[in-house]
């Protein structure tokens, strides 16, 4: 699975208890996006990564692309 991707499961754990559902619905994203990253490994749009910074502020964007420094932004 693209690292990316990886993180952004990390935030489904952390922000919907592994739900898919209600993360999707907390950051306005496809369902079937979730589940194509999760069972044929697509790597996350532009659109979907913006989506998930725009409903979370909270969430470091360096950690979310680049894996560096904590996943949740002390700024916010």
């Amino acid at each position: 699975m693209d690292p990316v991707a990886v993180r952004i499961f990390d935030l489904v754990a952390y922000y919907a208890r592994k739900n898919q559902s209600r993360f999707a619905e907390l950051t306005g994203l496809e369902r079937a996006t979730l589940s194509m990253m999760k069972s044929k490994g697509s790597k996350p749009s532009t659109d979907t990564i913006q989506s998930i910074l725009r409903a979370l502020p909270d969430v470091s964007p360096r950690w979310l692309l680049l894996g560096e420094g904590p996943m949740l932004d002390p700024q916010q």
